[in-house]
């Protein structure tokens, strides 16, 4: 089973296609990103005219192509592992929730690394899904959760009408153990990954939280603390270095590179989790301690609590 997707204001003609490229290229976009409903014929036209405007093509599934056909045809980065579930280990006539075999996986891996594809390891994305599916109890628990402070009221808004806890039948928890094999053999393999976390769009994921979720997840799935911690630094890193030409380097701590550094107490690759509680964080040469960055957490927690009650007042509420 899927989970939700969000294609809106796709482009329906070769025409619409390329007239995006053109905007996105002029509003300084550097990547064009793909979602599952485009047209064969839309995204024919509009990976031609990215590669023609110098721009990376990126993203999901696209149903009516599929992603084999995708990524020959230059498609750089898969933007979730568990789009490989709904496309390329679908195969004609096989049931629509079979997980596919061992031998399905092992040239699915192979081809990727030929290829040089990019995966997002979102792995505590789907999890996240799987365990609010039909449960609106625990959807209920996100929203309490402490680091739910920190969301902006359009996004509560949006968690409490999420419709993974709605959802009857059969849960995904099956797709969720196969996620993690999959991406440990991707890992195993040398295709590149890199984080992703889609918060806060996905109910439970709280930006920046849940990045530290994803690595606990990626370690627990059989990755070593530096390849899960590659997937956030030195793989983006190198992913721009070989599709955006003249980008500033970023992602290793060498001469040269942007600097953007986390300070812990402690060895991250010892424990992930140190990282939880950083001693401060480098942005672009610019230094915030920890105390600056507890500030910036609070006066954000306080004015969101200040927009829900000028909200509330608005419309009457006690």
């Amino acid at each position: 089973t899927k989970p939700e997707s969000k294609d809106d204001d796709n482009p329906e003609t070769p025409e619409q296609a390329r007239a995006v490229v053109g905007i996105a290229k002029t509003n300084g976009y550097r990547f064009i990103k793909v979602y599952n409903d485009l047209g064969a014929d839309a995204f024919a036209a509009l990976v031609r005219e990215a590669h023609e405007q110098g721009l990376p093509v990126v993203g999901h599934g696209v149903t009516s192509v599929g992603l084999k056909n995708q990524i020959d045809a230059g498609q750089s980065l898969v933007a979730h592992a568990e789009e490989f579930l709904y496309t390329v280990f679908r195969e004609p006539g096989s049931a629509s929730d079979a997980l596919p075999s061992a031998a399905q996986v092992k040239r699915t891996v192979a081809w990727l690394r030929q290829q040089g594809t990019y995966v997002t390891a979102d792995l505590n994305t789907y999890a996240t899904i799987a365990a609010q599916w039909g449960k609106p109890d625990v959807l209920a628990s996100y929203l309490d959760a402490p680091q739910a402070r920190f969301l902006a009221p359009e996004q509560r808004m949006e968690w409490q009408n999420s419709g993974y806890s709605k959802r009857t039948g059969p849960g995904i928890d099956a797709n969720r153990r196969f996620l993690a094999g999959f991406i440990r053999a991707l890992d195993d393999a040398g295709v590149p990954l890199v984080m992703g976390t889609d918060a806060p769009s996905i109910p439970g994921l709280v930006p920046g939280f849940a990045v530290h979720d994803n690595l606990r997840a990626l370690h627990d799935a059989g990755l070593t603390r530096y390849e899960a911690l590659s997937t956030a630094t030195r793989q983006p890193g190198a992913f721009f270095r070989q599709f955006v030409p003249g980008a500033e380097p970023f992602g290793t701590v060498e001469a040269g590179s942007r600097a953007d550094l986390v300070l812990s107490a402690g060895n991250p690759l010892k424990d992930l989790s140190h990282l939880r509680q950083p001693q401060g964080v480098m942005v672009s040469g610019r230094w915030y301690p920890a105390d600056e960055l507890r500030a910036m957490h609070e006066a954000l927690a306080q004015d969101y609590a200040r927009s829900v009650r000028v909200s509330g007042e608005a419309g009457g509420a006690p």
